[in-house]
């Protein structure tokens, strides 16, 4: 059972049931600050530099070359800790 915090009535509710049953409110809303924050942790992990349409040639080419060299460089780090870690065992 959930009360809803809009009219305070209590619901018996389903299992895929998401708005009151007496007033029809949305039972689990997403603020605002939480769709920021969630849009955030997604974009989170993305190291790489964006290449938008609008950039020139050499723009373009110079982005993809700092791709490349810090993809590469994220290899070999990830390869000496494995090393490191992978030796006293």
């Amino acid at each position: 059972m959930l009360k809803c915090s809009h009219c305070g009535e209590w619901n018996t509710t389903t299992e895929n049931q998401s708005h009151c049953n007496y007033c029809g409110t949305e039972f689990f809303t997403i603020s605002a600050a939480e769709e920021q924050s969630l849009a955030r942790r997604k974009t989170a992990g993305d190291l790489k530099i964006k290449i938008q349409e609008s950039d020139s040639p050499v723009v373009v080419f110079f982005k993809h070359t700092f791709n490349f060299v810090q993809m590469v460089f994220l290899a070999i780090v990830s390869f000496i800790v494995w090393f490191v870690a992978a030796g006293p065992g």
